[in-house]
């Protein structure tokens, strides 16, 4: 029984061999599918080696039919094993290796005619002096499709050899002689029983020429760099696979979060990385200090992760960081470098987009203000400048929480917005201060809309919407500041009234 001691070990050598490879991060490309399928395969091949051994030295315990459907299974992951093989080999030249279809055709050929025969034919049992083995035309059918594919893996090979990375290169070719001496030995003598030393040298080398995974990874988070993307939406492109890409950006709120490491986003990008991994089961890329892509298979399945991912952010740190995403197809793309140029436009546009704008109301901000407001001026536009002061923010962020705080200014804003409609812009100064600039010519018309909308909205608040407001001219020489203290006379006034 020492066969079967050692097919053991090397079941179990085997199986942590694949503990080391699966619980590595892999890209999801095909040559990682292709070799996943090889290794699994494998594995049945070295599974099946150890349970054959076992059942075919028990013949006159255990039932004919087990031991027959054993050792079908057996050959048929051998075949199997060697096919894929190849496939691998295939896929790590990609474009180098182009087939055309009926070549292609050609070459499955064997591997399906081989299983049909091995599913078909008979088995032979022979007592050997050590130990029993198998024999007849089952196992010459699989001997002679490995010799087919043996052959096909060696004229690829070398045809193809400054194209293979030196690591792959090493090892593929290394397999070639070694399943030759393999095979002749097999035939010359069945009892050695050598296949299973071949599965596990060869896997060892092939798992060993890996590519190292850390040139993919952003040091910082765990995520997948932009090297690793391009990699990814290369292939994608190149074999039209329908993939969407949900480009994320994380934002930064303005309350305070003592738990919050103000130096860096990595933390918070670590968390979403790992929801994303958790819940849609999916990797994601950094592309920039505060953004990342996740792909999905459709634009639904990539807003509503998208949302999922929203909603997340929102639970962190009370919810003092924000999330916006905008969806890509890679449909609309003819290469990777196109792709990626995009990507590079949108990160560009967000950081202008975060220059300019609030990311809490979409309102633009202060910076845009002096911007309009410069403009304005040099044009000699005389637009109306109102100024306008939330109330109570700070007692309802205490009492209430920032989340609510939050939703007050938004309310404002929506509020302004909705009063201004085409004829102005609404920016947020910061903090609980709106800054309107507006082109009408009766800021009293201004004022009661806003007072009718105002109303409207807190007949359905639980708490309401008010603000202390002034306005002025910009071309007036103290218009600001005639608004300014405007509004300080009527948030004075709004006190006075509460007490």
């Amino acid at each position: 029984m020492a066969y079967t001691k050692t097919s053991f070990i090397c079941l179990l050598l085997f199986i942590y061999m694949g503990y080391f490879h699966f619980t590595r991060k892999q890209l999801p490309l095909k040559s990682t599918k292709l070799f996943n399928g090889y290794y699994i395969s494998a594995l049945l091949v070295v599974l099946f080696d150890y349970v054959t051994l076992c059942t075919v030295n028990l013949l006159d315990i255990v039932p004919p039919y087990i031991n027959l459907a054993v050792h079908t299974l057996y050959l048929l992951s051998i075949n199997t094993m060697i096919y894929f093989t190849f496939l691998y080999e295939k896929s790590l030249l990609g474009e180098h290796m182009v087939l055309k279809k009926g070549i292609r055709i050609f070459l499955q050929i064997p591997y399906l005619v081989c299983s049909f025969l091995v599913l078909m034919l008979p088995l032979n049992y022979i007592s050997g002096r050590y130990s029993n083995y198998s024999t007849g035309p089952k196992v010459y059918a699989v001997y002679i499709c490995v010799i087919f594919y043996n052959t096909i893996l060696s004229y690829y090979g070398f045809r193809y050899l400054k194209y293979l990375q030196k690591e792959k290169r090493t090892a593929l070719l290394t397999c070639t002689p070694l399943l030759v001496i393999v095979t002749i030995v097999s035939l010359l003598f069945p009892e050695s029983l050598i296949v299973i030393l071949y599965v596990v040298l060869s896997a060892v080398g092939l798992l060993m020429s890996s590519e190292n995974i850390d040139k993919y990874m952003d040091e910082r988070t765990g995520m997948f760099n932009q090297y690793a993307l391009n990699t990814v939406i290369k292939e994608f492109i190149e074999l039209k696979k329908q993939r969407v890409a949900s480009i994320v950006i994380l934002t930064e709120g303005e309350h305070t979060n003592p738990q919050v490491d103000w130096k860096s986003k990595n933390h918070v990008l670590e968390q979403l990385q790992n929801f994303c991994n958790k819940e849609f089961g999916r990797q994601v890329y950094r592309i920039s200090d505060n953004g990342f892509i996740l792909l999905e298979n459709t634009e639904v399945s990539a807003n509503r992760a998208s949302e999922k991912l929203k909603d997340y952010t929102k639970t962190l740190y009370d919810g003092y960081y924000h999330l916006e995403y905008s969806l890509l197809s890679l449909s609309e793309f003819s290469s990777g470098n196109e792709f990626m140029s995009k990507i590079v436009d949108v990160c560009i546009d967000s950081v202008n987009k975060a220059a300019n704008y609030d990311f809490l109301t979409g309102t633009r901000n202060r910076n845009s203000f002096e911007k309009f407001l410069s403009r304005l001026r040099e044009n000699n536009e005389d637009v109306y400048y109102f100024i306008a002061d939330v109330n109570n923010l700070k007692e309802t962020n205490d009492v209430l929480g920032h989340s609510a705080g939050d939703e007050l200014i938004q309310s404002t804003a929506k509020l302004l917005c909705d009063t201004v409609g085409n004829e102005g812009w609404v920016f947020r100064q910061g903090g609980d201060e709106f800054a309107v600039l507006w082109k009408g010519q009766d800021p009293q018309l201004f004022l009661r809309t806003l007072t009718i909308n105002t109303s409207n909205t807190n007949r359905h608040r639980s708490f309401p919407v008010s603000f202390a407001i002034g306005y002025g001219k910009i071309l007036d020489s103290n218009g600001l500041e005639d608004a300014d203290k405007m509004m300080y006379e009527n948030k004075a006034k709004m006190k006075a009234k509460q007490q």
